[in-house]
């Protein structure tokens, strides 16, 4: 949650939780958090503001907190200042903010999640165009069920690992291209059978894990049963090999 607020003595104070203590200052420039500082410019607030922000995940995640961040920040601003943004212009000024000014090595999917909410389907263009499809899940609580998540008490900064994957795309470009191809079957699969996906599902019989834990008895069966061929052979002195049987 993002808090934003006038202050009586014209100067910028920002709290972050969990982070630092109440900072005041009185200059947008003198400000230490990058986000905050260049969320203020590119709004056009330069003095008289208090921001609070309070988080129930921490930082370093994985959880896209710095995004949502900067995605909360935005809209609290504006609507400070009385403008209110669509979704899709949210994301792409925080993009605007996060990428091209902070240049931090990171994709949209991100700000776009946080921005518009729900279950969506995004295709990123090499024009820089966004193109969301909003499906429909008709219960959602079937979905929760599905979902589990742990905090394994671990957090890292992101920056380094995603300037690696950068670095390695070319390398890399066959298995991007079935992620995408996966997340493009699943969407039709959504809009078709709802959140019942049952290829998706471990447990299930027409997943391919399903598919093997269905098979894999059969297997072993037929495993043991080359054995016991094979050793029956060796015991009673049946020849074996390419030379084994004899040339009329």
């Amino acid at each position: 949650d993002t808090k934003v607020q006038g202050t009586i003595d014209g100067k910028i104070n920002s709290a972050y939780s969990g982070v630092d203590p109440m900072r005041t200052v009185d200059k947008v420039e003198d400000l230490q958090h990058p986000i905050v500082k260049e969320c203020l410019q590119m709004v056009g607030i330069t003095n008289g503001i208090e921001i609070i922000s309070i988080a129930d995940i921490p930082a370093g995640t994985g959880l896209g907190s710095s995004s949502c961040f900067t995605v909360g920040l935005l809209n609290a601003l504006y609507t400070y200042t009385g403008r209110t943004l669509s979704s899709e212009e949210l994301a792409k000024k925080a993009c605007e903010i996060e990428i091209n000014i902070l240049k931090n090595p990171i994709g949209k999917q991100d700000q776009y999640a946080c921005a518009c909410g729900g279950i969506n389907y995004f295709r990123f263009n090499q024009d820089e165009s966004v193109i969301r499809e909003q499906l429909r899940i008709d219960d959602m609580r079937l979905l929760n069920r599905k979902l589990m998540m742990f905090y394994t008490g671990n957090t890292r900064s992101a920056n380094k690992i995603l300037a690696e994957q950068t670095n390695n795309t070319k390398a890399k470009l066959t298995t991007l291209h079935l992620m995408r191809k996966q997340a493009d079957e699943m969407k039709d699969d959504i809009q078709i059978n709802g959140i019942t996906i049952y290829k998706y599902d471990k447990d299930s019989n027409t997943s391919i894990i399903g598919t093997m834990k269905k098979i894999m008895p059969v297997i072993l069966i037929l495993s043991i049963v080359w054995v016991v061929i094979i050793i029956g052979w060796y015991l009673i002195g049946i020849p074996l090999g390419p030379n084994a049987m004899p040339t009329l």
